[in-house]
């Protein structure tokens, strides 16, 4: 609207010089012609101080998991939009074959399965989303619809990294709640895939993340 309200001066004046160019005759040309304007300049450099550092977002994962009885099973579901850059209807529809991670390991004396430590970097393997639509827009009459990545084509998919902070909420999220019986029925509903690294292996992620 405010786009709209802007030009609407211009397109009156346009409509009066014709007017008075083509009706009156006291103008020989239209003086809108000749008028010149400048595209302002927009910059695409994100200010830092608009983004949520590391520190605020610990602070705010904190408080998801404070809110009961839903809260701790949302930390997942608002920590990869956060780590990993997900839009919610990608978030919402993870499965277990999206999340890849190197496998945990044995530890002899704890007689427990353990995180591979510092080096934990896996990738998440983004082939669909599910928006909200809503029941009366889908065919089958459920709120969300399955589709394509937004912006790609059908069948397109993306491979995002994922940093070792989000591997071990990944793995609790695992462990605390499973995976959900439909994919897309809860948040982050598949959680972790313990399969081999991709080829290059941790190191090549983090170059990725950086």
């Amino acid at each position: 609207m405010r786009r709209l309200a802007r030009c609407e001066p211009i397109v009156i004046s346009y409509r009066t010089s014709r007017l008075v160019t083509e009706s009156v005759g006291l103008l020989e040309t239209n003086p809108i012609w000749a008028l010149k304007r400048t595209t302002p300049k927009v910059s695409s450099r994100v200010d830092r101080r608009s983004v949520v550092n590391p520190r605020q977002a610990r602070a705010l994962l904190g408080a998801v998991r404070a809110q009961q009885p839903s809260g701790p099973r949302l930390v997942a579901f608002f920590a990869v939009m956060y780590y990993a850059g997900l839009r919610p209807e990608e978030a919402i529809n993870l499965a277990a074959d999206n999340v890849i991670l190197l496998p945990q390991v044995w530890d002899e004396d704890s007689q427990q399965w353990h995180a591979p430590g510092e080096e934990d970097w896996g990738e998440l393997h983004i082939r669909s989303a599910t928006p909200d639509a809503g029941s009366e827009w889908t065919d089958d009459g459920s709120p969300r619809e399955r589709r394509q990545l937004k912006h790609r084509a059908e069948g397109d998919s993306r491979i995002v990294p994922v940093h070792p902070e989000l591997t071990r909420l990944l793995r609790a999220h695992l462990k605390d709640f499973g995976t959900a019986p439909t994919a897309g029925s809860s948040a982050v509903s598949g959680a972790v895939s313990c399969r081999r690294s991709p080829a290059g292996g941790p190191g090549s992620m983090r170059a990725r993340w950086r």
